[in-house]
C-alpha cells in the first residue's frame, strides 16, 4: 500500500494466492499492480496495453506478502520486492518513472521533503564541488543534488547512479560538450542542465536543439535516452531578470553570491518566475545559515542549495518557520 496525493483510497498491490479463475476486470479499481502466486492465463488473454503490471507465477514466496506491506512490481522486468530498503527504493524509482514523477516515497525521515502546510513542498539540495562527491552526499539525506562543475561528460552517469533517484542538477556550459551523458544520464534518473545567464538568450533553444540531436544520435546505436530539464541560473548582476526567462526555461537558479536573501533584485526575479509558473531554488553560500529559513517561505521559493552538512538544519529549520508562520 502507498499513499497517492491524487486519491482518495490507498493505491493497493492486490497478491493472489493459490490457483484461481479471477479475471483482470475483477481487480478492484484502486488495484495498481497485481502479483499472483500461480499460472494466471488470464493476465495474458487481452492484446492490448494495460495501464498497471501483473505478474503471475511467482511462486510460494508471494505468501510471506502481508497486509500494509510496501510492495514495489516492476512489470517489465518481472520485479517484485517486498518491503524494500530505503536506498532500494529510490533505485527503484528512478529506474522505471523516466520522466520524474509527481510523488515519491521515501522510508528514512531525514530523506523526506520539507511539505507546508498547504501541501507545497521546499527542497533542500545538497551542494557538490564534483560529481564523484554525490555519493558521499546523498547520505546527509538532501531532497536532490547540485553539482555545480557539470561539465563532466565521464563522471554524469555514475552522479546520476550514485544519487539513488533522487533529482540532480548539473550546471553546464551552454555548447553542449556534456549532451550525450545528459541524456543517457536521464534514462537512469531525475536530471536537469542549467545554463549560466552570461551565454546570452538564446542559449536555451540552441541548447535544446543540442540535446536532441545527441537524442537521436543515442537512440540510433540502440542506447536508451531520457529527457532533460533545461534551466538557467542567474545573479544579482543581471539588471532584466524577466529577461532570462525566454521560452522553454523549466527551472531557474539563483546563485545570490553572498547577498543577502532579500532586496530588489529577488523580488523582480520570483515575480517574473511566477508568472510564467518556474519554479525558483537558491543557491547560498556557508555563510548563509538556517536562521534565514522564515525568508524562504516569505519570499516563495521552491528550494535552497546548501552544504551537505548543513542539509538537515536547514529541513529543520523550515519546518519550524512553516509552523510558527501556520500558527499566526
Amino acid at each position: 500500500m502507498g499513499e497517492g496525493t491524487e486519491h482518495d483510497e490507498p493505491d493497493l498491490v492486490c497478491i493472489l494466492l493459490g490457483a484461481h479463475d479471477l479475471r483482470e476486470a475483477d481487480l478492484p479499481t484502486t488495484a495498481v499492480a497485481a502479483v499472483s502466486e500461480t499460472a494466471w492465463p488470464d493476465a495474458y488473454a487481452s492484446g492490448h496495453g494495460r495501464s498497471r503490471p501483473i505478474l503471475d507465477d511467482v511462486g510460494p514466496r508471494a505468501a510471506a506478502i502481508r497486509e500494509d506491506d510496501l510492495v514495489l512490481v516492476d512489470g517489465d522486468r518481472g520485479i517484485v520486492i517486498a518491503n524494500p530498503t530505503d536506498r532500494a527504493l529510490a533505485a527503484f524509482q528512478a529506474h522505471t518513472t523516466g520522466i520524474a514523477p509527481t510523488h515519491r516515497l521515501y522510508l528514512d525521515y531525514a530523506h523526506q521533503p520539507v511539505r507546508l502546510p498547504d501541501g507545497r513542498q521546499i527542497r533542500v539540495s545538497a551542494a557538490v564541488s564534483s560529481t564523484r562527491a554525490i555519493s558521499r552526499a546523498i547520505e546527509c539525506g538532501p531532497d536532490g543534488l547540485y553539482a555545480a562543475s557539470g561539465c563532466d561528460a565521464g563522471g554524469i552517469g555514475d552522479a546520476v547512479r550514485a544519487s539513488h533517484g533522487k533529482p540532480v542538477t548539473f550546471a553546464v556550459h551552454p555548447e553542449g560538450c556534456c549532451g550525450h551523458a545528459l541524456v543517457e544520464g536521464a534514462s537512469q534518473g531525475d536530471v536537469t542542465a542549467v545554463l549560466m545567464v552570461g551565454s546570452g538568450l538564446g542559449a536555451v533553444a540552441v541548447f535544446r536543439e543540442e540535446l536532441e540531436r545527441a537524442g537521436a544520435a543515442l537512440a540510433a546505436d540502440g542506447r536508451d535516452t531520457g529527457r532533460v530539464r533545461v534551466g538557467v541560473c542567474a545573479a544579482p548582476d543581471v539588471t532584466d531578470p524577466a529577461a532570462v526567462l525566454e521560452a522553454g526555461v523549466e527551472r531557474l537558479t539563483v546563485d545570490l553570491c553572498g547577498e543577502r536573501l532579500s532586496g530588489q533584485w529577488l523580488e523582480a526575479t520570483m515575480e517574473a518566475a511566477r508568472s510564467v509558473l518556474v519554479p525558483v531554488e537558491a543557491v547560498l553560500e556557508s555563510g548563509l545559515y538556517d536562521h534565514l529559513a522564515p525568508s524562504v517561505l516569505e519570499h516563495g521559493l521552491n528550494g535552497v542549495v546548501v552544504a551537505p552538512e548543513h542539509v538537515q538544519s536547514w529541513k529543520e529549520a523550515l519546518r519550524e518557520a512553516a509552523a510558527a508562520t501556520w500558527s499566526r
